[in-house]
């Protein structure tokens, strides 16, 4: 449990996938970690936003989660509390995890304070972090406010697993916004119960030769998959755009969003049988976002690196190759590009040509906004956060930022995948 008197090597802001990944291996490399959130309990968006789906698992039929990220789907299934999103098969214990994972936030959630607790990492919610203290090349402190008190929090080494670069952001180092081409749709997740028996493919065939006639004709793809154990699903088709950085938009959104849920609940019931009796079971707390400031690093991923496969010379973590989806005008940008294969993700995307001991995990690391769903999915988030808290503990105990040879030791120690 944090101490005013503790004496932290690394801290870690942000508990969803990265910051998890951060704070464990940050831990398990021997630092003394402490991980703050903003909300109650760690998961990010699998948690607050209503998105216990674990995307980024599988491509090709083939697995490419590792690492931290697997452990926790490992020990979920071991409880029987997580399945596959397609052939809903709970046998994925042991064996490959050829498909997208789904469980629920509560178990999300408690599976990732256990394994917290047992690494040793303490965690502090309900903290929102909203200044940083840098001394020329380095960080020295945050401060934030938790349960009505300031907060300044040292460390020898930080990781920014907030989404949105926060910490870098509070400390004056370069980042980028996507503009508002780029940017993706915000929505309010949405979970439905008692649906007549339907097949999914058919159901999103379907809906596309009647789409005009949906309220929000910007939403032309029909996204929904199991959530949870229960037999209810998730329903991912509200749709807005915004700046999700401005204050009064954020919550102009919020509200508009959560307009938009009874009129499409009744356009489904009166378009689809299969939802004729649905019942609305809950909405997300909070808007998902799904692209927003990001790290520019000491290397940054582009469309261009992803289209021709560029070879990534030091790799702490592998993505996806394919970008562009989720548009605010329709679902597939103009841009956007599918294709198979992956790539690896460069150590220097990572970190800040202007600090010394910061990392950043996430979908805030270096990368082109229009390129960012090769690297955002939960799956390369557990990831690319692993490898930030692996590079902070490893700063924190040299007082410098490692060489990526001690780097590539540890993650290969971790089980994490590096090679495409």
């Amino acid at each position: 449990m944090w101490s005013a008197e503790t004496k932290y090597d690394v801290l870690v802001a942000g508990a969803g996938p990265s910051g998890i990944g951060a704070a464990i291996a940050a831990s398990r490399c021997g630092a003394k970690v402490l991980l703050l959130e903003q909300s109650s309990r760690p998961g990010g968006v699998a948690v607050r936003c209503g998105c216990p789906g674990i995307m980024g698992c599988a491509a090709s039929g083939q697995q490419i989660l590792s690492g931290i990220g697997e452990e926790l789907i490992r020990r979920l299934a071991r409880r029987g509390v997580a399945m596959f999103k397609k052939s809903f098969r709970k046998d994925i214990a042991e064996g490959p995890i050829t498909e997208e994972i789904i469980s629920s936030e509560e178990e999300i959630a408690w599976e990732a304070t256990q394994m917290l607790r047992e690494a040793k990492v303490d965690l502090l919610a309900y903290c929102t972090v909203y200044g940083c203290e840098r001394e020329e090349r380095n960080l020295r402190s945050l401060k934030a406010f938790c349960a009505g008190e300031n907060l300044t929090l040292p460390a020898q080494a930080f990781v920014d697993c907030t989404g949105d670069a926060l910490l870098a952001h509070l400390a004056g180092l370069p980042v980028r916004l996507p503009s508002p081409e780029e940017r993706m749709t915000k929505t309010v997740m949405l979970r439905v119960r008692n649906l007549e028996p339907f097949d999914v493919a058919e159901i999103k065939q379907r809906f596309r030769t009647i789409s005009a006639s949906f309220p929000f004709p910007a939403q032309n793809a029909f996204m929904l998959h199991p959530s949870g154990m229960n037999g209810d699903f998730l329903l991912n088709i509200t749709l807005i755009d915004g700046d999700s950085f401005d204050p009064a938009d954020l919550t102009r959104m919020d509200i508009e969003l959560r307009e938009q849920v009874p009129v499409i609940l009744d356009w489904l019931r009166n378009n689809l049988p299969e939802f004729r009796n649905c019942i609305l079971e809950c909405s997300a707390p909070a808007i998902g976002v799904r692209n927003g400031r990001q790290l520019v690093g000491r290397e940054t991923i582009t469309c261009a690196d992803l289209d021709e496969g560029t070879p990534v010379a030091e790799p702490v973590a592998v993505g996806m190759r394919s970008y562009g989806g989720h548009g605010t005008s329709a679902f597939t940008q103009s841009w956007a590009h599918s294709q198979t294969g992956l790539r690896g993700i460069p150590y220097g995307a990572l970190l800040s040509p202007e600090c010394d001991n910061l990392a950043v995990g996430g979908r805030a690391i270096s990368v082109e906004p229009r390129a960012v769903s090769a690297i955002r999915l939960m799956g390369q988030c557990f990831a690319t956060g692993q490898a930030a808290g692996t590079i902070a503990a490893l700063a924190a105990a040299a007082h410098r930022l490692p060489e990526y040879a001690p780097v590539r030791e540890r993650l290969r120690q971790q089980n994490l995948r590096l090679d495409a």
